[in-house]
This record gives C-alpha cells, structure tokens and sequence, in this order.
C-alpha cells in the first residue's frame, strides 16, 4: 500500500528531490560547480524493496539530453542479499546510452530482439575498454576511481563511505571530477 500523499486527479504525488535525499541511508554525491554542468535536472530513486537503493542525480544539456548522470549506491549491508539489483560499469553505460542517443553510438530501438544486441554490444565494449586509475574529489577528499571509455560514453567508478558512486557522462563532461554531498539547497528549485 502506497501511504504518499496524495496529487492533482487522485494520483499519488511524486517525492520532490530533497524527499529522496532525506530518504537515503548516506550521503549522495552531486557535481560541484568547478564541473560546469549547471544545476541538477532530475533526482530519483532506485529500490530495492520498501529500502532505497541508489539515487540518480541528473544533469542536462540545454537540448535536454543527459550531460551526466551521478548514481550513488547504498551499502547492501542490513538488507536482503535476495533480489539485489546488480549495479556495475556496463548497467551504467546502457542506461546512459539508452537515454542519451545511443542510436548515434550503434544501439538501436528498444525492443525484445534488440535489447539482447543492445546488451551484448555494451557488454563487449566495457570488457574491451581498458580500465585506468583517476582520482575523484569529494568533499575535499581525494577517492581513486577507475575509468572506462567506451562507446563514446566514460564510466567512472568510485568508492565513498561504504558506498558506490558512478559517474556515467559524455568525454568533455568528465575533465573535472569535483563532486560534493547533495543537500536540499542543491534541489531546491526542482
């Protein structure tokens, strides 16, 4: 039973952003400004059950597509290992193309058949790609990071308290690696 407040025409309202940071177990990692990727565009939250999971912080380009997508993921311990989502380079990649053109990049049109391609394609460009070490700032703390290119896209991979934190953009997005814990003065005009 959903218990959210209810919206406009009866249906249950969607949390506002500061809603999904307050509701996570640990700190959520944003873009500082130094990155030049304006203010966040979107929040949301993954779950893993009635727990949340991850939370997605989105940046755009003025035409709308994602410039960068920062996916902090909560430590699995105190929750079932039943069901877990499985949340790795690849799954980032796929999703950041899926939303980000990926036709330009040789995915096509989601369907049945094609998400298998899809799949295999991703798969097989991220187990290519070397892996190189990076440095992430977060909070004034220097992290080490793994890096990959592939399909036009950068996936980077970053431990922080406990938690996994990727960052998942276009090449020119990621010269800059300087985020920060999201706090509600980050959202507050979504």
């Amino acid at each position: 039973m959903d218990h959210r407040s209810m919206g406009a025409a009866g249906f249950p309202r969607d949390p506002h952003p500061r809603e999904h940071l307050a509701a996570f177990p640990g700190r959520v990692a944003a873009a500082s400004t130094g990155m030049g990727l304006g203010s966040i565009a979107a929040v949301g939250t993954d779950r893993a059950g009635d727990e949340p999971w991850a939370v997605d912080v989105t940046y755009r380009s003025p035409t709308g597509s994602p410039r960068l997508v920062i996916k902090t993921v909560r430590s699995p311990h105190g929750l079932s290992p039943r069901g877990l989502p499985v949340e790795n380079a690849e799954v980032q990649l796929l999703r950041f193309l899926g939303g980000a053109g990926g036709r330009e990049r040789g995915l096509v049109v989601p369907s049945r058949e094609s998400s298998a391609a899809n799949h295999a394609r991703v798969r097989a460009a991220v187990t290519d790609a070397p892996a190189a070490p990076v440095d992430v700032v977060i909070d004034s703390d220097l992290v080490p990071a793994t890096r990959i290119d592939a399909l036009g896209a950068v996936v980077i991979t970053a431990s922080w308290h406990d938690q996994a934190v990727f960052l998942t953009g276009t090449p020119e997005h990621l010269g800059t690696l300087e985020l920060h814990t999201a706090t509600s003065a980050d959202v507050d005009h979504l």
